[in-house]
């Protein structure tokens, strides 16, 4: 099962982003500015290991088979006529457990330093 979510404020293999840090002092007005390309930190073979343990993560917390239930619960209170998409990925994007991004970015942060220990 593919597990691209909607999740690309992590990001995917084509440019997908990471939002930065604010450091402008103007209390995160200009914070969507501020986007790093997942390619400009992580290597291909990061990428994967990350987005192998996403898919992990999530389907271990029980949130692919919530998010697939739910899904089938919104297309069944529309008609079929609807494009309930948006509505899909509004839910799985603010359902995805707090353990989860925690661990991914517990993660990426040893990807990252294991580059200065070699």
């Amino acid at each position: 099962m593919e597990n691209n979510n909607g999740i690309n404020e992590i990001g995917n293999n084509d440019g997908a982003s990471i939002n930065g840090g604010n450091t402008d002092g103007n209390g995160g007005a200009n914070a969507s500015n501020k986007r790093i390309k997942i390619e400009e930190i992580l290597t291909p073979d990061e990428v994967k290991y990350i987005f192998e343990l996403l898919d992990k993560l999530l389907w271990e917390s029980g949130w692919t088979e919530g998010v697939c239930k739910r899904a089938q619960e919104i297309r069944e209170s529309h008609d079929e006529d609807t494009d309930v998409y948006l509505d899909v990925l509004a839910f799985a994007n603010t359902s995805i457990p707090r353990s989860v991004h925690l661990e991914l970015a517990r993660q990426i942060h040893n990807v990252l330093s294991s580059r200065h220990q070699s």
